[in-house]
């Protein structure tokens, strides 16, 4: 699939890169669009960026609608499948109808939490209310620039060096170290969404990030070096499709095992010097901020589930406005119904793998202590778990932990656990 549209995404990733807007008095590349809405105090300033974006997402819809249809034809009559979404259930091992049921569950044993509490952090954020929000007020809330002060950007790779070190799992000179290549560099047609390189596994593999300012970065650095070292600790001689294929459930988790550790307030505490009291209050803004995009994903599995089994695809940008507005209670438009969308049901991963991470965090927890974090027993278990790549699916890992299987019951009791208790609900 990816060889019959590789012109049509070569083309779409080289106009979203030269790519460039008039707003504000000033001509911004799109890429950095997103970035200069989080960092927009001014709530009519960051619609006029939102609206910029829109016309210009707007602009490639029909090239996307191009990949997506002709990928979903080719499901059919070209490999026999009733339809995409089928075809990955089936090559995933995925029961992606399930899954879905189950993110309906989610949505509804979360709501009443997460509309009191989304609620009253919009209002304290952007004086607007659940249901009247747009996208751009949420980029505001969750860039979250209350924290920046601890959270400085000259200590975000010494953070990482700092934790990977009483780990165990690197060291300045270190095999892992001379494995993982980082690209921190600011540039203004980078693509801001942060992501691992797996170039040649083990390596040669590249963490790029594009530093936005605060806890976004420190989180984007971790979740991408979870990815980088999960990489570069793979077994060389594992086949190639352990070490670059597989269940993306297992390396996102582990990726959300090292995220994570920005919120947990020990780590807080210890690293970055944050009083208990504020270690606590940041962790439950966290909280709130996974809880928002668990529903958010949620949405967009029941989405894509819908989309994928659609020809043509045009008629579905209004059931992504509905389902996405409904799944999170901001505004959401049509623009990005196919902008959203990632190849191959890899929504499906990312919520599995955040159902996943809890399991291994409490596995961590129960038998190295409560700081984990700091013990190189924790790093040298980790360093066996990777050293098996991509081999084990989700739900082998999980059993592996002692679970039955993925489960998402412990993530839905952490995430709407009272305020002031984090990562004790499991």
């Amino acid at each position: 699939l990816g060889q019959a549209v590789k012109e049509e995404v070569d083309r779409l990733g080289s106009e979203e890169a030269r790519g460039s807007v008039q707003v504000l008095g000033e001509e911004i590349p799109y890429r950095a669009l997103s970035v200069r809405m989080a960092n927009e105090p001014v709530r009519q300033r960051r619609r006029q960026l939102q609206q910029a974006r829109d016309a210009f997402t707007a602009r490639l819809n029909p090239l996307r609608e191009q990949i997506v249809e002709r990928q979903g034809r080719l499901a059919r009559q070209a490999l026999g499948f009733s339809s995409y979404t089928d075809m990955y259930a089936e090559l995933k091992g995925m029961d992606l109808d399930g899954l879905a049921a189950t993110m309906t569950q989610v949505l509804e044993s979360t709501r009443a939490f997460y509309e009191e509490s989304f609620r009253r952090a919009l209002r304290q954020a952007c004086g607007v209310e659940l249901g009247q929000a747009e996208k751009h007020d949420v980029a505001w809330l969750l860039r979250a620039r209350q924290w920046d002060g601890w959270f400085d950007g000259s200590r975000l790779l010494w953070a990482l060096q700092q934790t990977l070190q009483e780990l165990g799992l690197d060291h300045p000179g270190g095999a892992a170290a001379g494995r993982v290549r980082m690209d921190t560099e600011l540039r203004p047609r980078k693509s801001p969404r942060a992501f691992c390189a797996p170039v040649h596994v083990p390596g040669e593999v590249w963490l790029v990030i594009l530093p936005q300012g605060g806890q976004d970065d420190f989180r984007a650095l971790f979740h991408e070096a979870g990815h980088a070292y999960h990489f570069a600790g793979t077994d060389p001689d594992l086949p190639a499709e352990d070490r670059y294929l597989g269940d993306n459930t297992v390396t996102e988790c582990y990726a959300f095992l090292l995220e994570h550790l920005v919120a947990d307030p020990a780590w807080l505490v210890r690293r970055l010097g944050l009083s208990p009291l504020a270690a606590q209050q940041y962790a439950d803004f966290a909280r709130l901020d996974r809880l928002y995009f668990l529903r958010r994903y949620a949405g967009k599995l029941l989405y894509e589930v819908e989309l994928h089994r659609s020809l043509p695809v045009g008629p579905m940008a209004a059931r992504y406005r509905e389902i996405l507005s409904q799944a999170t209670g901001v505004q959401y438009g049509e623009v990005d119904y196919l902008a959203d969308v990632d190849d191959a049901f890899y929504v499906a991963e990312y919520l599995r793998a955040w159902a996943l991470e809890v399991q291994l965090r409490e596995y961590l927890r129960s038998r190295f202590g409560r700081e984990w974090f700091a013990r190189p027993e924790a790093g040298e278990f980790l360093r066996e778990l990777w050293w098996w790549g991509q081999r084990p699916d989700g739900d082998q890992l999980a059993r592996r932990l002692g679970f039955d299987g993925i489960e998402f019951g412990p993530l839905v009791r952490e995430l709407t656990a009272p305020v002031g208790v984090s990562g004790g609900a499991v």
